[in-house]
């Protein structure tokens, strides 16, 4: 029997320099009949990754058709979904043991891809720069900022002047081509997501990209060749990335 389960993929790619996988991309409303066909399970997959039995996915598909299916994104698993619709207290805890491994598994996978991607750059690169430095001009005073500019804000979870700053980028949401902010002391995806929403971020901005969620992962120093503490603020024009000051008042 061929299942319809809308899924398509387990956990973001936490290291990415597009972050946004913390919140699913916007799409059309569809019927939840359309939804619920997007993916096809065939007997190949359906053991991997969710370890589910058939019962288990046939009643995920069910939900799937209803109310389920109409408020969630395509790509919710069939282990989330039959933890948000539990029957009782101990299934939705062993539903949210189950995800709760695959995410643990995948994170450290992802995070040992990182390190190997790192030594190979150093390898293969040396002391050289993947940037070139003439496109980081010195730091103004004040800069104005055009609809066409993106700001790349460089800060931490624990930093009262990261705070000060975020505030005011934030403020140009919305106002330019996109707002990219990266944690430099964070890689967990929930715990960045977490402190998104503690800076109260509007996850409809997030989803559109107005503004991206990132894990730095040397991003700063690879673009300035030298380690710089955050709040750090670029902004990028065209082919241009020029540290700034935002002009105005906090």
């Amino acid at each position: 029997m061929n299942l319809h389960l809308a899924v398509k993929g387990v956990l973001a790619n936490v290291l990415l320099i597009s972050f946004s996988s913390l919140y699913a991309d916007e799409s059309p409303a569809v019927s939840s009949d359309a939804r619920s066909s997007d993916i096809e399970i065939t007997s190949e997959t359906q053991s991997t990754p969710w370890a589910l039995s058939e019962g288990e996915l046939e009643r995920a598909e069910t939900l799937l058709q209803g109310l389920r299916g109409a408020l969630s994104d395509t790509r919710i698993s069939p282990i989330e979904v039959l933890g948000i619709h539990a029957r009782t207290e101990a299934e939705r805890r062993r539903y949210a043991e189950q995800w709760a491994r695959l995410q643990i598994a995948d994170a450290e996978r992802v995070l040992a891809f990182e390190r190997a991607y790192r030594v190979a750059v150093r390898d293969l690169l040396g002391n050289k720069s993947v940037i070139n430095r003439q496109w980081l001009q010195p730091r103004t005073t004040g800069a104005r900022l055009e609809a066409n500019d993106r700001l790349l804000f460089f800060t931490r979870t624990d930093c009262a002047a990261c705070v000060a700053l975020g505030r005011r980028v934030l403020k140009q949401a919305g106002q330019l081509a996109g707002i990219d902010i990266y944690l430099v002391d964070e890689t967990d995806p929930v715990a960045i997501r977490a402190w998104a929403e503690a800076q109260h971020i509007d996850p409809s901005l997030v989803k559109r990209k107005a503004i991206t969620l990132n894990s730095d992962a040397g991003l700063l120093e690879r673009l300035t060749g030298h380690t710089i503490e955050p709040p750090y603020l670029l902004r990028q024009r065209g082919t241009s990335l020029k540290p700034i000051v935002l002009l105005g008042s906090p």
